[in-house]
């Protein structure tokens, strides 16, 4: 039996929307936004918001555990230092992820 999974590829990004989304962190200062805020602000979902800050080009800041969104401009260094961090640490759990299931795959196929 073989399993039918759903890949596709993510929306494309609207620019506009990121350009909004950036645009109204950047006006909120120097706080951190929470998404249920900006969800209410711009009627936009949490995935959408998670999706337009990915596509920011780094505009958009923040990571799991931060308390929201805030725009770049508005960070200090060790909220910065902070972000990145938990980000580039998430990326190594998820390689070690792919990994894992790489390996079982080859194992459970020997």
């Amino acid at each position: 039996m073989q399993l039918e999974l759903a890949l596709h590829a993510p929306e494309p990004v609207d620019l506009v929307e990121v350009a909004r989304l950036s645009g109204w962190l950047y006006e909120a200062g120097d706080r951190w936004v929470p998404a249920r805020e900006l969800c209410a602000a711009l009627d936009i979902t949490d995935r959408q918001i998670r999706h337009l800050a990915a596509s920011s080009r780094g505009q958009i800041v923040s990571s799991p555990g931060s308390p929201g969104y805030k725009h770049v401009r508005h960070c200090d260094p060790e909220e910065v230092n902070a972000i990145t961090g938990r980000l580039e640490h998430q990326a190594k759990l998820m390689g070690t992820r792919a990994g894992e299931i790489r390996k079982a795959f080859h194992a459970v196929r020997s």
